[in-house]
């Protein structure tokens, strides 16, 4: 499944929740229809499409204490890197090895010693945006 997929059903269910937890019956679309190809942060992940709800969970913890609008980025299965047009991209890899590449909430897991340093590198980027 496509990180749009993904994101469509993760809309559609918060949109329920807020419809029927707080009575609001539409959320105004703040952002472009479609913004993934504005962003200007394109994050990579590896095996996205596999991850476990803890792995997903830290993954936007990560990106929560970026302290970056939700319009400035987009998430993307590793596969769709040709596809991006994002002015900057991140890849979330499970061993980097290039510039731009860090490690993976999944291996930040299993590997929390890793912390240090993929945060250190994430402290940077939104000086770049």
């Amino acid at each position: 499944m496509s990180t749009q997929g993904i994101n469509d059903k993760v809309i559609h269910y918060l949109s329920q929740y807020v419809q029927k937890t707080l009575g609001v019956s539409q959320i105004l679309n703040q952002y472009p229809e479609d913004h993934s190809s504005e962003a200007d942060l394109g994050f990579f992940i590896e095996a996205y499409n596999t991850y476990s709800v803890d792995e997903v969970e830290l993954l936007s913890k990560i990106i929560s204490a970026m302290k970056i609008d939700a319009f400035q980025y987009q998430i993307y299965d590793l596969s769709e890197a040709s596809s991006s047009k994002n002015r900057l991209q991140i890849y979330f890899v499970d061993q980097p090895k290039n510039k731009n590449e860090i490690f993976s909430p999944r291996i930040l897991l299993k590997k929390p010693e890793f912390k240090k340093q993929t945060w250190d590198f994430l402290k940077t980027v939104p000086h770049q945006l």
